[in-house]
């Protein structure tokens, strides 16, 4: 499947990879919901939304995983971590012995995070077999 993107799109993905030398390896902490149920597998970010509801000290963290590589190109997967009051990052949702990936934050606020997720929640960067337009 083709997808068009469009100059505010690639300017924006352009920059994230500009930015994967500040990727970090956000370390995963197993934790339980104030029921005692435990965070959903492949739901990261409304594991993490529920967990700062529970926990309003902590700030939801959006941005994207470095899953890999196709050829020449950078897999990109949206993905949310929690900011603990003291500024460090966990990971709700990964599991410690999944298989460890890079966390580029995204710059901006949530809403252009959604915007841009709500059309791409993954993306192989630069693309492959997409129409960039102007």
């Amino acid at each position: 499947m083709t997808m068009m993107i469009d100059s505010s799109l690639k300017a924006y993905f352009d920059a994230l990879v500009e930015r994967q030398g500040l990727a970090q390896d956000v370390p995963r902490e197993t934790v339980s919901f104030a029921d005692g149920t435990m965070p959903l597998p492949h739901a990261c970010h409304a594991n993490v939304d529920r967990f700062v509801a529970e926990q309003p000290a902590c700030i939801a963290v959006r941005g994207w995983v470095i899953s890999g590589r196709l050829g020449t190109a950078i897999l990109l997967d949206a993905h949310s971590v929690v900011s603990r009051p003291d500024g460090s990052w966990i990971d709700i949702t990964l599991k410690p012995e999944d298989q460890r990936a890079p966390f580029v934050a995204h710059k901006g606020d949530d809403s252009l995070f959604e915007a841009i997720r709500s059309r791409v929640n993954r993306m192989a960067w630069p693309p492959v077999g997409h129409v960039i337009s102007a």
